[in-house]
């Protein structure tokens, strides 16, 4: 008698947990596509009334890329910041890079190094020439004979 009724105590949390696991998993479901439908429904409505708050100066440096997100606009130069510590001009080169013109086809004996990063790497705040590539750049070039870019 008391091995039936654990039995069926058994089964009947089992059914338990299966609809409560039912019902949990019922309440996401409706609430992605309630999230969704909602932002999705918001990203329209922006669209279409074309309510989009104006990029800023420094975000208008930027186009996008069949191949990347977005990227540097090439020969472009903008003002940037605000008067004081992060008032610069930003300027891009012909190849979209923040850097000096430089032609494609590398003279022979000279090294180009490529510096990837961050936003200090970019020098945001800072002008083309106080950005740590390009000092790193000067300080190369003082160092050595051999032309670098």
């Amino acid at each position: 008698m008391r091995l039936k009724q654990l039995e069926s105590e058994g089964k009947r949390s089992k059914i338990l947990m299966k609809t409560a696991l039912k019902l949990i998993l019922q309440f996401m479901v409706k609430a992605l596509v309630m999230f969704l439908l909602t932002w999705g429904g918001l990203e329209i409505a922006v669209r279409w009334t074309g309510i989009v708050p104006p990029l800023g100066a420094h975000l208008q440096a930027f186009i996008a890329d069949p191949k990347v997100p977005f990227k540097l606009q090439p020969s472009v130069s903008l003002a940037s910041g605000s008067a004081g510590e992060f008032n610069y001009l930003h300027v891009h080169n012909a190849a979209g890079f923040r850097d000096s013109e430089w032609k494609i086809e590398k003279p022979i004996g000279t090294y180009r190094i490529a510096v990837l990063g961050d936003s200090f790497t970019f020098g945001v705040g800072a002008p083309n020439k106080k950005t740590y590539p390009d000092v790193l750049e000067d300080l190369l070039k003082n160092k050595t004979e051999t032309p670098i870019e």
